[in-house]
């Protein structure tokens, strides 16, 4: 059973800055504080609702952090594409290039790609981990 400082603040109702350390046993868990010579014992059993609390609502940040990242690389990605000229030059006048259209066509299609991925991964990112 991992203990942090986080679930140790929850169960004793302080601050977990004024946490100083900790050291775990089998039953106990002794704290010392940041502004007192006070040394506190802490049941484990008393930290098992507040660590199972911890596990079950603590969302995937990592995903949900990338998702967004890619959402908003492939927005960029497909609005510079919407933006880029495939005409050309000629004696007669412009004309549009296949391969510049077809450049475009593939630069929509990766960003549109990125823009999914990163929803995907932020959906993701919603659920709870277990």
């Amino acid at each position: 059973m991992t203990v942090t400082k986080d679930v140790i603040a929850k169960a004793l109702q302080i601050s977990p800055a004024r946490i100083k350390e900790f050291h775990q046993s089998k039953n106990v868990i002794r704290v010392f504080l940041t502004d007192s010579q006070e040394v506190l014992n802490l049941n484990v059993d008393k930290c098992k609702p507040f660590i199972e609390q911890e596990q079950t609502v603590k969302p995937n940040t990592k995903k949900k952090t990338w998702g967004v990242v890619l959402v908003i690389f492939g927005a960029l990605v497909t609005v510079s594409a919407f933006h880029m000229d495939t005409t050309v030059s000629t004696k007669y006048g412009s004309v549009h290039n296949i391969g510049l259209m077809q450049k475009q066509n593939n630069n929509i299609q990766l960003g549109g790609i990125i823009f999914v991925a990163g929803i995907i991964l932020c959906c993701l990112g919603e659920k709870r981990s277990s």
